[in-house]
This record gives structure tokens, C-alpha cells and sequence, in this order.
């Protein structure tokens, strides 16, 4: 698929049901994955496990996703990727208490 020049990236985040967990990367098996709702109580991970996953469901706009299916898992270890996922967490519960509202978060 050709790359597409997107002036301006716009999605809606399912802030509600973000999970986090942890991932093992090893060339003799399967990758093996273990994720909860953030808030529940973390799966316990093997000793060598790569690091801390990050992930939940977005719905891009129709312009980032053309023709296509819009609702995307996004699912990353990154340092940017948890970062960022945290620092819209945080806005989001910020926002949430001080309006008791639950709105959608657009990015």
C-alpha cells in the first residue's frame, strides 16, 4: 500500500477500556502477550520479559483511514507510545472528575 500524506492526524480513543500488560520476545516460541484493563490487578511477568505493553482501540477519521475499516487496535511498547497513552489518561480522568462527563478524547 502507498504511503499517503496526512496534513492532520485525527482519531477518537477508547480511553475507557485501555489495557496494559507485558510482552515476551523469544526466537524458539511464539511471542506471548498478557494484557488487563488498566486498574485491574497485572498479570504477573516471567522473568524475562521484554517490557511493558501498552494498547487499546481507536477510530480514525475518514480522512486517515480512506476506504478502509476505521477502528484499529493500537497496541506498543515505545517509551513514546505508553507515554503518550499516560499523558491522554491523565487529561481524560482530569477532565472526567472535574465534569462528570464521560466524552470521547480526540487527538
Amino acid at each position: 500500500m502507498p504511503a499517503r500524506n496526512i496534513t492532520g492526524f485525527e482519531a477518537v480513543f477508547d480511553l475507557e477500556n485501555v489495557e496494559a500488560g507485558w510482552l515476551l520476545l523469544d526466537p524458539n516460541r511464539v511471542p506471548d502477550m498478557k494484557l488487563v484493563r488498566r486498574g485491574e490487578m497485572r498479570p504477573e511477568a516471567q522473568r524475562e520479559a521484554q517490557g511493558r505493553l501498552q494498547g487499546g482501540v481507536i477510530k480514525l477519521s475518514r480522512e486517515c483511514s480512506g476506504n478502509n475499516e476505521p477502528v484499529r487496535e493500537l497496541l506498543g511498547s515505545a517509551k513514546e507510545l505508553c507515554f503518550g497513552i499516560e499523558w491522554l489518561l491523565r487529561d481524560y480522568n482530569a477532565e472526567r472528575t472535574s465534569t462528570q462527563v464521560c466524552s470521547p478524547r480526540r487527538a
